[in-house]
C-alpha cells in the first residue's frame, strides 16, 4: 500500500522541480505573485486528484476488483 503512495508522490516532487527549473529569474513583481498563486492552485488541484485516485484504487483492490481497475 505505501509503495502507491510512494510513487505518486515521488512522480510530485519530480514534476515540481521540473517545473522550477523553467522559471525566468528576472520576473516582475506582479508576474512573480501571479506565479506563485497559479503554482499553489496547481498543488491544490494535483494533491486533490493523486489523493482521490490512490483511495479509489486502494479501496477496489482491497475489494478483489482486479478486472475493473486493470
Amino acid at each position: 500500500d505505501n509503495h502507491v503512495v510512494f510513487v505518486f508522490g515521488s512522480v510530485y516532487v519530480v514534476n515540481y522541480v521540473y517545473g522550477l527549473a523553467y522559471v525566468a529569474p528576472a520576473l516582475h513583481p506582479r508576474d512573480e505573485s501571479y506565479l506563485i498563486m497559479m503554482n499553489k492552485f496547481f498543488d491544490l488541484l494535483l494533491q486533490s486528484a493523486c489523493q482521490y485516485f490512490i483511495e479509489d484504487f486502494c479501496i477496489y483492490v482491497h475489494h478483489g476488483y482486479w478486472p475493473e481497475v486493470f
